[in-house]
């Protein structure tokens, strides 16, 4: 009997462990979300670029793209709000559910719309923006 309740006490503590790294992951991803949203509305645009990983690839575009994206919505529009909704981890991959709302623009949920802020990747331990057709 005290050898099952000990495996319980194990299985349980090992469970959590597990779930918090997955939440530790979580917050991380949320921070690069919302240190883009800071840039943006600080009008900072190149540390917008280091979160984004050189082989983005995202719907055709390239990080070269995304650059030009970046700078064409920087021209737009002056503020960014992005409300994370929920974010999925499987190992070293991520999709990041959000709501993006660019100056007085409807909102619109990605990774739906445009996704360029949904996709990452854990690589030498750090998560990058890598697109919906990044190759591992």
């Amino acid at each position: 009997m005290k050898i099952k309740i000990l495996t319980i006490v194990i299985l349980v503590f090992l469970s959590s462990c597990l779930g918090s790294d997955d939440n530790t992951q979580k917050s991380v991803i949320k921070d690069i979300l919302h240190q883009i949203q800071s840039s943006f509305n600080q009008r900072d645009l190149s540390s917008i670029y280091r979160y984004y990983h050189r082989d983005f690839k995202h719907n055709g575009n390239t990080y070269d793209g995304i650059v030009a994206v970046w700078q064409d919505r920087y021209n737009r529009y002056s503020s960014v709000e992005i409300d994370i909704v929920d974010i999925d981890i499987n190992v070293d991959f991520a999709i990041a559910k959000i709501k993006v709302t660019f100056g007085r623009e409807p909102t619109y949920i990605d990774p739906e719309m445009h996704g360029d802020m949904s996709y990452f990747v854990y690589q030498f331990g750090e998560w990058k923006i890598v697109g919906n057709e990044y190759e591992y």
